[in-house]
């Protein structure tokens, strides 16, 4: 075990990482050294893909998820009165 290479598992957090997350380098979620201060929230990190320009509010996973995020599940019957038939 090398001591100064950090390991950490997500999987035993709160916050385990998920489908395309498992990929992302550390520095890319945590920009100080202050772990605590990085966002939990899609959209703090997303909101540069928000094609939909905050139209639909900001809580991505509502429609989305972490396994891609061209991978949406939205359901116009339940979460809208425009029912497509």
């Amino acid at each position: 075990l090398n001591w100064k290479v950090p390991t950490f598992d997500h999987r035993a957090t709160r916050w385990p990482l998920l489908g395309r997350h498992v990929g992302v380098k550390c520095a890319d979620c945590h920009k100080t050294a202050r772990y605590r201060e990085t966002p939990r929230d899609c959209f703090s990190c997303h909101q540069a893909d928000d094609k939909h320009e905050r139209r639909f509010g900001t809580a991505c996973e509502s429609c989305h998820n972490a396994r891609g995020w061209g991978l949406w599940d939205f359901d116009h019957q339940k979460r809208t009165r425009f029912a497509l038939d």
